[in-house]
């Protein structure tokens, strides 16, 4: 039901019915990343990657960008989040036009001190243009785009363009999940991207965490027995045990005799 009336209003948006302001984007899930990397359509030698991640309140996404590779004159320049995936023949062209769920369009540009009226995949437009090529990187969260399948401003199966000033498009590329064990922790990997490795420390909880290899399993209120050790009941619960039952037992078993009687 709810799938069908993220639809409806797509499709009004779509035919300009329902244009409006973006809402922010609540309860992404979490444990999920998505990535786009060029080179992939376009031109080949725009090296970039755009990693996504939900926040830990759930709250729109996490960017973590990079793009380097040749030198390009034509800036500064733009990035978008496009409606439509780039084909197998890497033509950007085929993207279509920027996501944009709530039909806003492009005119006027967009507002960056009031980022819900721009349109959802307006990126640069809402987070400042790339100056200078290479070189370019940022970090910010969105709180108007959505990793959850379904809604409108959903992403995870788009395609991220950048452009010269003049909207010609340079490169292009497909975001897609990334597979990984980890739930997001809001921590770095070394190459500025975050991390998708097993924790191998304490939770936030103070229990172990699951490990490759068959370590330690995280546990609620305890901790698995070390290798070689007996998981029977101790002897004096045990005993406890055995006396608490034979306090029962005893009346009912005589009970039974006076039935029988």
């Amino acid at each position: 039901m709810k799938r069908a009336v993220y639809s409806l209003l797509a499709v009004l948006a779509a035919n300009g019915a329902l244009a409006a302001d973006a809402p922010e984007v609540a309860g992404n899930p979490q444990g999920v990343q998505y990535l786009a990397e060029m080179p992939a359509g376009g031109n080949q030698g725009v090296i970039a990657s755009f990693s996504v991640q939900v926040p830990l309140d759930g709250t729109g996404v996490a960017f973590t960008i990079n793009v380097n590779g040749a030198s390009f004159d034509g800036g500064p320049f733009l990035y978008h989040i496009h409606e439509l995936p780039v084909p197998e023949n890497g033509n950007c062209t085929a993207t279509k036009a920027h996501l944009d769920p709530y039909a806003r369009g492009e005119d006027p540009p967009c507002d960056a001190a009031n980022p819900a009226s721009c349109q959802t995949g307006d990126l640069s437009g809402k987070y400042g243009k790339i100056q200078s090529l290479p070189g370019f990187s940022a970090n910010y969260t969105d709180k108007y785009l959505s990793l959850t399948p379904g809604t409108p401003s959903f992403f995870g199966d788009k395609s991220v363009v950048l452009h010269y000033s003049n909207k010609t498009r340079i490169a292009c590329a497909n975001f897609h999940e990334v597979k990984h064990n980890s739930t997001y922790g809001g921590g770095s990997g070394s190459n500025g991207t975050y991390s998708t490795s097993l924790p191998t420390s304490s939770d936030a909880a103070g229990g172990p965490t699951s490990s490759v290899g068959g370590g330690a399993s995280s546990t609620t209120g305890g901790s698995r027995p070390p290798p070689g050790a007996s998981s029977s009941v101790p002897a004096s619960s045990a005993m406890k045990a055995m006396e608490a039952q034979g306090s029962i037992l005893g009346p009912l078993l005589a009970i039974f005799a006076l039935m029988v009687l």
